[in-house]
């Protein structure tokens, strides 16, 4: 069976059905706006009465954390080695240290000094560069005239000119809500 193609046609039949449907929509954002100050306001209440209570259990949670970590930096040889890393398995969780070794600038030396030494080395392999198109400069130099715009098909690029729907409602004729669409 061969494949029809359906035409569709809009729901709006004239200017002043879309007039109508931009008013929904006024009508619409603002009651959404209006149930969203309220929700906001009630979960501001409910954030602020918790507050304390979660507080203090964070403060404890985070004095407890730097007591078991100061007992078992203390206590570090009586840690099992497994896996690459020591750790001892309690009924309640375990506790571990892990060997890891980090890059640090040496005192009075700043990372940008660091590139700059790099560079001057010709140390290049231990630098990162990333690149990406600059595809404002592109656009730029096309409409400047600098690139002609068939030589972009020699780079993979292109202009593409498309049409992007949008609309803006008038602010000063929102009042309040009329919800009865």
């Amino acid at each position: 069976m061969a494949r029809k193609k359906v035409a569709a046609e809009p729901v709006l039949r004239d200017w002043q059905q879309v007039d109508e449907a931009l008013k929904t929509i006024a009508d619409f954002q603002a009651a959404v706006a209006i149930a969203e100050g309220a929700m906001n306001a009630k979960i501001a209440a409910i954030k602020a009465e918790a507050e304390p209570e979660i507080l203090t259990k964070k403060q404890r949670i985070a004095r407890c954390e730097k007591d078991i970590q100061e007992f078992t930096e203390v206590h570090i040889g009586e840690l099992e080695q497994q896996e690459g890393r020591r750790s001892k398995a309690l009924t309640w969780g375990i506790v571990s240290m892990r060997r890891s070794t980090a890059l640090q600038t040496l005192k009075g030396i700043t990372w940008s000094m660091v590139v700059a030494a790099l560079k001057k080395a010709k140390a290049g392999k231990f630098l990162r560069i990333k690149e990406d198109v600059n595809k404002d400069a592109v656009k730029a130099a096309v409409g400047t005239g600098d690139i002609p715009p068939a030589k972009l098909k020699t780079f993979g690029m292109q202009l593409v000119d498309r049409d992007t729907f949008g609309y803006d409602l008038v602010e000063a004729r929102i009042a309040k809500p009329d919800l009865a669409a």
